[in-house]
């Protein structure tokens, strides 16, 4: 296996998702509540950028990712979502 391989299944391992499910968003079976409570709790966390609005321990753009029921923050505040599915909206969750 190539070293590029194995550092993007690294990277799916901590992360719970890649940068390719963002494409995904439509699919995703998580909730409007959930997406933004992970994102206060990435807001708070001194490891989010606010400015750019990333997570410099996962370099994910915070306002996409928490979108993303699989993902998990890398650090552990938030694991990927197992409950009932919602329609959601595309825009980034509000500040």
């Amino acid at each position: 296996m190539s070293d590029y391989k194995n550092k993007w299944e690294e990277y799916k391992a901590k992360n719970g998702a890649t940068p390719l499910d963002l494409f995904k968003v439509r699919d995703q079976n998580i909730t409007h509540a959930e997406m933004q409570r992970r994102y206060d709790i990435c807001k708070g966390c001194p490891m989010f950028v606010g400015l750019t609005k990333q997570c410099r321990e996962c370099g994910c753009f915070m306002g996409m990712k928490v979108k993303i029921d699989k993902a998990r923050c890398p650090l552990g505040h938030w694991e990927p979502y197992e409950g009932e599915p919602e329609e959601i909206e595309l825009d980034n969750p509000s500040e």
